[in-house]
């Protein structure tokens, strides 16, 4: 489901822990990142489309709102 969000499968694998051939082996000893922003912002994605479900609104819907409100108070983002 995050992937439909539009979440690396690398982020979705960073926030749960997993280990994989992306963090595994080789990979796993030279990256060390721990992709902080990235995991904040799928879990906010998430969250809101959680939001979205348990108020009836589409996760599209609510995010075309806050978007619109968020360029609203900020010019730079229209």
């Amino acid at each position: 489901m995050a992937a439909e969000l539009g979440v690396h499968p690398h982020i979705i694998e960073a926030v749960i822990n997993h280990v994989s051939d992306h963090k595994g082996g080789v990979a796993g000893i030279y990256n060390r990142a721990t992709y902080d922003k990235e995991k904040r912002e799928a879990l906010t994605l998430w969250a809101e489309h959680v939001m979205a479900l348990v108020e009836g609104e589409t996760w599209a819907k609510r995010t075309f709102r806050r978007r619109a409100a968020m360029s609203a108070n900020d010019p730079k983002l229209t």
